[in-house]
């Protein structure tokens, strides 16, 4: 939905199963019109549309299905700011955990796949009444961190130099302007904003294989940095940095400090354990499943202690009397999960800058987790839960 000061927010339909666009456009066709409905009233509403890269195919090459795809978000007042590229494959069945970062930025599938969206997302936006022209892509945070070698690092930018050229030829043939944000997540090679900062600048903006680039392409070196920039930034998953314990105010500074592009903010909590004790730890190992990986960072007197998942946390009784974050999407309209705390004061922080002076014009609710939600903590129904979300975040950026 459009907010006061043109930014504009959204839901993203991650939290609904579906791999294939049949599967994608029956949540569509039953979901997103209850909501719209309830938050909307018969105003534009954003949707923050996640299709795979099997999906997107048939989108891309199958003019009625994309037909399909425009009716069905009209019918409903719908339009597309933003789409979600980070799971490439299947998301909802089976174990995903690690295997959600793959193919990674070193693959050219996710080259290809991200121009698929790319294109998806230029033609949404030309064929839907109001759509913001400068639409954006959330991708994954280049590869898993021990992937992250010297000439991974090289590569990567390579791929995404790649895309910016790309992208900026698509603007210069369709009016649109579509952005890629990276995603800093833990366990990843960006793990922290300001990783993801360093490696725009180091390793996208510049670095030895820039220059190299910029020749085959029959371009200076500051004409691709300059594209780069225009086209490639950083989207800001809340939940991910209030895991890696990061201060919203020096976030916020280091964001506007360095000017990089800031696609998106995904309106998103973790769990919190201020301090771990067995009755809290207890009552999170309800929250370990076997499809998503839930990184964990555990504040100790020598450093931050990150764990990759949750029961490798939950083993280590040493780590009880220590400050614990989960990466666990849990609803933002609620303070706490139970007997749980979570990391919403950070995303109020966040929220709080971005009324002030916004960091970007896409905000975009993103809890993916409602399947695995412990039972008696989903509500009545996943559009309710969708539909709180939406209004407290509403809430606090017209306050």
């Amino acid at each position: 939905m459009r907010l006061p000061g043109g930014s504009h927010l959204s839901y993203c339909t991650n939290i609904h199963p579906g791999e294939t666009w049949p599967e994608v456009a029956t949540a569509l066709r039953t979901s997103l019109p209850r909501v719209a409905k309830r938050v909307a009233a018969g105003a534009p509403f954003g949707v923050g549309l996640r299709l795979s890269a099997q999906a997107a195919r048939e989108l891309d090459t199958d003019p009625r299905a994309f037909a399909e795809l425009t009716t069905l978000l009209a019918e409903s007042g719908g339009y597309v700011p933003t789409l979600n590229g980070f799971p490439y494959g299947e998301f909802h069945r089976g174990s995903v955990k690690q295997g959600v970062y793959l193919p990674d930025w070193q693959d050219r599938r996710r080259v290809d796949y991200t121009l698929c969206l790319a294109r998806l997302a230029a033609r949404l936006a030309l064929a839907l009444p109001g759509s913001p022209k400068d639409p954006s892509i959330s991708t994954v945070p280049g590869c898993f961190r021990p992937l992250g070698t010297q000439p991974a690092l090289d590569l990567i930018g390579s791929h995404l130099r790649e895309v910016a050229v790309a992208l900026s030829r698509l603007e210069s043939e369709t009016g649109v302007k579509v952005t890629l944000g990276l995603e800093p997540e833990p366990a990843c090679l960006l793990e922290t904003t300001s990783e993801g900062v360093d490696f725009l600048l180091e390793h996208v903006e510049g670095g030895q294989e820039l220059r190299r680039q910029a020749v085959l392409l029959g371009l200076t070196e500051e004409a691709l940095r300059i594209i780069a920039h225009r086209h490639v930034g950083l989207c800001l998953d809340t939940c991910h940095a209030a895991v890696g314990f990061e201060s919203a105010a020096e976030t916020v500074a280091l964001l506007r400090r360095e000017e990089v592009l800031l696609t998106k903010i995904q309106v998103t909590s973790a769990l919190a354990l201020p301090v771990a004790t067995p009755d809290s730890v207890s009552e999170l190992a309800a929250f370990a499943d076997e499809v998503y990986l839930h990184q964990v960072a555990v504040e100790t007197p020598t450093g931050l202690l990150r764990l990759l998942d949750l029961p490798e946390a939950l083993a280590d009784s040493s780590l009880l009397g220590l400050p614990w974050r989960v990466h666990f999407h849990v609803p933002v309209s609620e303070g706490a999960v139970g007997a749980l705390a979570t990391t919403r004061p950070f995303l109020e922080e966040i929220l709080k800058a971005q009324r002030a002076r916004p960091l970007t014009n896409q905000l975009e609710v993103e809890t993916y987790t409602y399947d695995v939600m412990p039972a008696g903590l989903r509500g009545s129904s996943v559009e309710d839960v969708i539909c709180q979300e939406l209004e407290w975040t509403r809430k606090q950026l017209e306050a």
